[in-house]
């Protein structure tokens, strides 16, 4: 592989400025060539996801799967270095254990959201087998994370088309090259020719129906313009990945922001925190009852998300502080207190969300919070470690730290807890009322049937429903 060394030291700007390709680069090496094909596959197999017909995410996942599996072949045949990078088979491993979930559990918020998260950790392997920061500089790894969804996609599209036509350069092949782009260009021409002709023939078009029953040439020709898009896309960013130089930052980040202004927002903040401290330990320790007309199920579930952004913006301020303030005596003092009221920001949502779940039963919609309440939690604590440990890598922990936190989650069986907190709110109130066991009938998976079926209220539950038709 020609992966180039990362010399260029100057810091530049906030996006990794590209390299123009040297003329003598510009011939196609035959894994350059390879990559063609694979980008191709990628191409044809997702617009074949794109017009499927899928009841669920379960369903779409196995498709899905063969996408991902074709892109990584692609990336290893064009970072053949990446094959002894541990963590790169780490977060390959992350991935397979989110699609092996698709096969073991039915339960669907989480199955969409993975979705999702698959291209993610994706694109994180990418960075970590690609690209290694300098000391200091960890903020390279999310610059580079960003640029390989919005710059790398795009920068290097020309090689795509430069590639397919690398292949026919030689002498010898003008004339089969000549007859392989007479195709490439005169079946779509065809295509589109007989498509108007069977709408001005009446005859031609029954008979054309008959032959492609089934078939439209408009989604022929929308499938087959998504496959090229998809293609050329896929091969800029692996081409971009693999040959492009790109400059790095060898010293770490000057920190230039005076003590005086964040230690004045900071302040700012606590002060506010300390109003907020006070009204909670009074109220949510039930030293003091709460005002006339307010309940505890409605005060626990008003601004709960609004808690979360708080401690997101301390943690980012935080962040900010440490990386760009300049050196102070109080700075760390400042910080510490500063995660000290993010501490009480979280408590306090945790407070109200199980407040919350004692009223109401878990739901899919009270779980993520309170996992993404842990995960700050979490977080928090490696920010104050990191007060106390120069040399501690704070952004690879907490990444470390999000991704195998939910993977856990993913383990789990999600609908089953729902379904053994609504029954053992309805033991406690010695009846399950109707509106649980609509929930528990229609809202949950299969996943949950063992837990229903085992249940005292299980006539009430199935009703005239078969077990096999929940979910």
């Amino acid at each position: 592989m020609e992966r180039p060394e990362e010399t260029n030291k100057e810091q530049g700007a906030a996006f990794p400025a590209y390299k123009p390709m040297p003329a003598e680069r510009r011939e196609y090496s035959a894994k350059q060539k390879l990559l063609l094909a694979v980008t191709l596959a990628m191409g044809i197999v997702f617009a074949a996801l794109l017009w499927g017909d899928y009841g669920t995410s379960r369903e779409f996942a196995l498709p899905y799967a063969f996408f991902w599996a074709i892109y990584l072949v692609g990336y290893y045949v064009a970072v053949p270095d990446a094959k002894t990078n541990r963590a790169g088979w780490l977060l390959v491993s992350s991935v397979a254990l989110l699609f092996l979930r698709y096969a073991v559990y039915a339960e669907r918020t989480l199955g969409l959201i993975n979705l999702i998260a698959i291209p993610l950790l994706l694109m994180l392997h990418a960075v970590v087998c690609s690209f290694r920061a300098s000391p200091g500089c960890e903020g390279e790894y999310a610059l580079r994370y960003l640029a390989g969804f919005f710059v790398k996609p795009f920068a290097h599209i020309p090689r795509f088309f430069g590639a397919i036509g690398a292949i026919f350069q030689k002498r010898e092949e003008q004339k089969r090259s000549g007859v392989f782009l007479g195709l490439l260009i005169g079946l779509p021409l065809a295509v589109l020719v007989f498509s108007l002709l069977s709408s001005a023939d009446s005859v031609l078009s029954y008979y054309a129906g008959k032959l492609f029953e089934g078939w439209s040439v408009s989604e022929v020709f929308w499938r087959t313009v998504l496959a090229v898009i998809v293609a050329f896309l896929f091969y800029s960013f692996l081409y971009g990945t693999a040959w492009e130089k790109f400059p790095t930052r060898a010293q770490p980040y000057k920190k230039g922001i005076e003590p005086s202004m964040l230690h004045t927002v900071i302040a700012l903040l606590l002060a506010v925190y300390a109003v907020f401290g006070y009204v909670q330990f009074f109220y949510l320790t039930g030293l003091r009852g709460l005002p006339a007309g307010l309940t505890y199920s409605a005060y626990a579930v008003r601004g709960f998300n609004e808690l979360l952004i708080v401690a997101l913006i301390n943690l980012g301020l935080f962040a900010l502080t440490l990386r760009f303030e300049k050196e102070h005596r109080r700075k760390r003092a400042f910080l510490l207190l500063l995660l000290i009221a993010t501490a009480l920001v979280l408590y306090s949502g945790a407070a109200r969300l199980i407040l919350y779940i004692d009223a109401y039963a878990l739901t899919m919609a009270r779980i993520l919070p309170f996992w993404f309440i842990l995960f700050l939690a979490v977080a928090a604590t490696f920010c104050a470690v990191r007060l106390y440990m120069e040399k501690f890598r704070l952004m690879r922990a907490v990444t470390a730290a999000f991704i195998a936190m939910y993977l856990i989650l993913n383990t789990l069986n999600l609908d089953a807890m729902v379904a053994q907190s609504v029954l053992a709110r309805a033991r406690l109130r010695g009846t399950l009322d109707e509106a649980d066991a609509h929930y528990l009938r229609y809202s949950l998976s299969s996943d949950a049937e063992r837990v229903l079926k085992a249940s005292k209220y299980k006539d009430q539950i199935y009703y005239d429903v078969e077990p096999g038709d929940l979910g």
